[in-house]
């Protein structure tokens, strides 16, 4: 079984919590069967000083824009996210799910744990999917460390003969996700608060089966996970117009 769902959210967007914990009291799940966790806003972290220590961000997140707009096509955005500065949301980001894997393993859980951010949305019977995905993982891999349960696709994922689950091309967000304990261990491990990059890049970049696509990512990210995707997506996540990116429309750090 999942021993727990963590949640990750922000304390200003209540409506958002609240619409999370409808989705799981709507499908059975308790109190006792999930964590909501206050995440770090970034806005805080711009506003007070006194926030600002135990992590620095990456300063060479920028790329040169002339060398990637010559390598990629003008409509990925992709392109114009790695021109320019990290953002305070982005930060404040990151630092939640590592608090999130800290806790996790403070906690010595004892089965795989589920990550959701809390403008998911989980597909129904829910629970059920997760136990035979959990299933399928240890049966096809005993080593698996992390599964996405949902992303935004960007690269073409590595076909591995299974019916349900491929190695992930590169992906985006991070809203759901599945930790194993020997995933945990080495999430907890990692020095990402030397060097805060966005999270979903930084998941990308663990991948154990695939480089990161820019050369300085892949050398600065050094945690490698054994990750796995479901080729059919169990989480979601609900539209911008109804919940907006807390990180995009935060200020650059620089």
């Amino acid at each position: 079984m999942v021993n727990k769902i963590y949640v990750l959210g922000l304390a200003k967007d209540m409506d958002r919590i609240n619409r999370m914990e409808s989705r799981l009291k709507e499908q059975g799940f308790t109190q006792d069967d999930y964590y909501f966790i206050a995440g770090v806003d970034g806005e805080d972290l711009r506003l007070n000083e006194d926030l600002r220590h135990g992590w620095e961000a990456y300063p060479d997140w920028k790329g040169s824009e002339e060398k990637w707009l010559e390598k990629g096509p003008p409509n990925d955005p992709t392109w114009s996210w790695w021109c320019r500065e990290l953002k305070w949301g982005e930060v404040g980001c990151t630092l939640s799910h590592i608090g999130i894997w800290e806790l996790a393993n403070e906690l010595v859980e004892t089965v795989p744990v589920i990550i959701l951010e809390d403008d998911a949305i989980i597909c129904d019977k829910f629970e059920e999917r997760v136990q035979a995905l959990i299933k399928e993982l240890y049966e096809l891999d005993v080593e698996w460390d992390a599964c996405y349960l949902g992303r935004d696709r960007w690269g073409e994922d590595h076909d591995i003969g299974h019916s349900t689950l491929v190695k992930p091309g590169f992906s985006f967000c991070t809203f759901g996700y599945m930790i194993s304990l020997s995933g945990l261990r080495k999430l907890s491990e990692q020095s990402l608060k030397d060097h805060i990059i966005p999270i979903d890049e930084y998941m990308a970049a663990t991948y154990s089966h695939q480089d990161h696509p820019r050369d300085r990512i892949k050398e600065l990210v050094k945690t490698k996970l054994n990750f796995y995707a479901l080729k059919e997506d169990i989480v979601t996540q609900e539209p911008k117009e109804i919940s907006k990116s807390y990180t995009e429309i935060t200020r650059f750090i620089k």
